[in-house]
């Protein structure tokens, strides 16, 4: 094989398994994958025991990288519990901790039940983390408490 096209053949596999599966510990001893293409994000989001426990609302990677290239990302937000749903867009996900992100970093809030997603502009050049609030509730309304992972745009 040519060393051209070996060189290629390389990088292209290199790529596709960075994009594709990626891990972190979720500070519960398990770890647990994400799913991201250059133009999507996909992060799933647990509850175990009582949501008025931050610490039983999980998040499959915090903090979320994004890198530099990635740009207009949209992240994908999907509740894998039954009986909890989203606050209402945009208040699902909120941006409420310094350093807060430019105002049209993250944009387009959209909920569908247990589903969320924004968009990620990711104009950052270094990298720098945004923490960001989740807000559910159960199916009868009742909010749970507050749960803060981040995005590491930048990346």
């Amino acid at each position: 094989m040519e060393p051209r096209v070996l060189a290629f053949a390389v990088v292209v596999t290199l790529a596709l398994v960075g994009c594709q599966k990626q891990e972190s510990s979720s500070g519960t001893g398990t770890v647990q994958a994400f799913s991201c293409t250059p133009s999507n994000c996909k992060v799933e989001v647990t509850v175990t025991g009582d949501c008025s426990n931050p610490a039983n609302i999980n998040v499959s990677i915090d903090p979320l990288p994004v890198p530099r290239q990635n740009h207009n990302l949209k992240i994908d937000f999907d509740i894998q519990t039954s009986g909890f749903k989203w606050v209402s867009a945009p208040n699902g996900i909120a941006f409420t901790t310094a350093p807060l992100p430019p105002p049209d970093e993250f944009t387009n809030p959209h909920d569908n039940g247990n589903k969320y997603d924004i968009t990620d502009a990711n104009t950052q050049t270094t990298p720098t983390s945004f923490k960001y609030d989740i807000h559910l509730q159960r199916s009868d309304g009742t909010l749970c408490a507050v749960k803060d992972p981040s995005i590491r745009n930048g990346s």
